[in-house]
């Protein structure tokens, strides 16, 4: 799975504005902000929001050890 910065930022801004959607649709069906975190669509999209962020954090430490043996190397 490649994972490239510009691919998984805009997957994160679509798992966020999709995570906002449902918490929308929910609130106004009536469900209370405590018990959003009991509904199994919330539940998914917050799931993929969080694996989206997971792997920006690997591919910031990839770039970080990256650029660190680069300049290891230049010396």
């Amino acid at each position: 799975m490649p994972l490239k910065r510009e691919s998984l930022e805009r997957q994160l801004v679509v798992a966020q504005e999709v995570l906002e959607e449902i918490k929308k649709s929910l609130l106004e069906k009536g469900i209370s902000e405590s018990e959003l975190k009991k509904q199994p669509a919330y539940r998914d999209a917050h799931g993929d929001m969080r694996t989206v962020k997971r792997r920006l954090v690997v591919v910031t430490e990839n770039e970080a050890l990256t650029a660190s043996l680069a300049a290891e190397a230049k010396e």
